[in-house]
């Protein structure tokens, strides 16, 4: 387990690419979502990124060809996420908190004031 690149979430990954086409008759526009995320992002990814293909990825003679490339890419990678736990681990995170080292022994002059110590 990692943490996810579009959320943060600590939680099992995978890898996906999603592809989101728009065809404008004598121009397109796409955009790529990709990275390792939690099955949550991967299915919010995957329904933004496919339904917009779906209804706006047709419209110009290179996106009729590449829309079904687009729309079996994205459900081959959505299918990758179809295993994983959705099961995200709380507070997973939240950095370590800083804490105040005693200043009962003199520091050198490239130790820091604070060490990072888990409190408890």
């Amino acid at each position: 387990m990692s943490n996810c690149d579009a959320c943060g979430t600590h939680a099992p990954l995978a890898n996906v690419t999603f592809r989101q086409n728009t065809g404008m008759l004598v121009m397109r526009q796409s955009r790529t979502y990709e990275g390792d995320m939690c099955k949550s992002c991967a299915r919010s990814y995957f329904w933004k990124a496919t339904v917009h293909t779906m209804f706006l990825g047709w419209w110009g003679t290179i996106s009729f060809i590449l829309t079904p490339i687009f729309l079996i890419s994205n459900i081959a990678n959505f299918v990758k996420t179809v295993g994983l736990d959705g099961k995200a681990q709380p507070n997973a995170l939240e950095p370590p908190r800083m804490v105040p080292v005693s200043p009962s022994a003199p520091m050198s002059s490239n130790e820091s004031t604070y060490t990072q110590k888990p409190m408890n």
